[in-house]
């Protein structure tokens, strides 16, 4: 706990830095140090926990709570169709915001199907699920595709995790793997 807000606080401060800061140069650096120093940590979102990055630009947003609230109408659309219960599918689930939040107000009345082909945000996205013992999300460690195949997966920059591209990709790329796709028929046997 005491790690946690230490690390939270770190991160206020480089928060701080960036908006205050004039001279652009180096603010990338200086973030990609403390991800890696500092790492990680914990924040609250609607009742759910979340391990989130600092140096992550979407992941900033609910860390500020400024752009958490564009999500607001997308949940609250999704909330309107599981009222009754029913699955729910998340494809490119990233860290799991929607699916862990699905799941949340699904609880027993449904199932969350997650996909996420990337290692290194699967990792994190059952990281969150743990965390948070949400028992009815089905995590699934692969992409959707109209065939079963096995395909090159440029993974972003952290600060651009969610930019994850089959295809050549804009932004810095930190590595390149091989991740398996499937029809989403597959899932289900």
């Amino acid at each position: 706990m005491l790690v946690n807000l230490l690390k939270k606080t770190i991160h206020n401060l480089y928060l701080i830095y960036v908006d205050n800061f004039l001279i652009e140069k180096g603010k990338y650096r200086v973030g990609v140090l403390v991800d890696k120093i500092i790492g990680k940590a914990w924040y609250q979102v609607d009742n759910l926990y979340f391990l989130l990055s600092v140096l992550s630009i979407n992941e900033r947003k609910f860390i500020t709570r400024e752009g958490h609230t564009g999500y607001n109408f997308v949940m609250q659309t999704i909330y309107s169709a599981l009222k009754e219960g029913g699955n729910f599918i998340d494809v490119g689930a990233n860290m799991g915001y929607m699916s862990l939040s699905a799941a949340n107000f699904l609880k027993e009345k449904g199932t969350v199907y997650s996909f996420e082909p990337s290692p290194r945000e699967y990792k994190r996205l059952l990281t969150n699920i743990e965390y948070n013992r949400i028992t009815n999300i089905k995590a699934i460690n692969k992409g959707i595709s109209k065939i079963q195949e096995y395909s090159e997966l440029n993974l972003a920059a952290v600060s651009r995790s969610g930019m994850n591209s089959r295809h050549e990709i804009t932004s810095k790329i930190d590595d390149k793997v091989i991740s398996e796709f499937i029809p989403i028929e597959l899932a289900y046997g």
